[in-house]
């Protein structure tokens, strides 16, 4: 939670117009400041107007316990959070 997330992108290939990667439109509302699942949409057509199936990836913003760290009589703590991604195509 809190971290920066980069969304890992798509890639789409046409039999006749060949990589089409560039025309995907992506539709990515992930927060890191809210705990929550979110779904990213991947869509794209080729020159002749066909639709690829809708691609999406599934992203889980999660809050990690803290952690406390000891060293020499002193008790340390550090927050950790962190952004879990898991990719469903559908």
């Amino acid at each position: 939670m809190g971290d920066t997330y980069t969304d890992a992108g798509a890639t789409a290939l046409d039999d006749v117009d060949g990589d089409i990667t560039s025309g995907i439109v992506t539709v990515n509302l992930v927060d890191t400041n809210v705990v929550s699942g979110y779904t990213i949409t991947y869509n794209v057509s080729d020159a002749a107007g066909n639709s690829a199936t809708q691609v999406t990836r599934t992203v889980n913003v999660v809050n990690i316990a803290p952690t406390h760290h000891y060293h020499n009589n002193s008790s340390y703590y550090y927050p950790t959070t962190g952004t879990e991604t898991t990719t469903e195509e559908h």
